[in-house]
């Protein structure tokens, strides 16, 4: 049992990593302000906030996929922040489709 749940965190770190990772590429840093401009700004946030929200994101991502590798404080601080994280993400990608867009943001959502 021990090994499966090993092998999970693995794979959601790896999923994680992968994530943040994709997302500093050059090309992807394109998607990063695809993201700002038509995914936060018509959702509320100020053209100044949504560069800091959305490299908090990718720092949180990085957070996580480190985090979840190691045991400590692995039920009070990682796996809520993990599920803060997921429904903050879909939170906003909800209310996309209230505003009505529908683009690619290049955000592994």
């Amino acid at each position: 049992m021990k090994n499966v749940t090993f092998l999970a965190r693995l794979l959601i770190s790896a999923l994680f990593l992968l994530s943040a990772i994709a997302k500093l590429y050059k090309p992807a840093i394109v998607g990063i302000l695809n993201f700002e401009e038509s995914q936060l700004i018509p959702t509320g946030f100020s053209s100044d906030i949504a560069p800091f929200f959305s490299r908090l994101i990718i720092g949180f991502e990085f957070f996580i996929a480190f985090a979840i590798l190691q045991s400590n404080y692995i039920k009070k601080l990682v796996i809520p922040s993990t599920i803060l994280l997921i429904t903050i993400f879909s939170i906003d990608l909800s209310l996309d489709i209230f505003v009505g867009n529908d683009e690619n943001c290049g955000c592994f959502g």
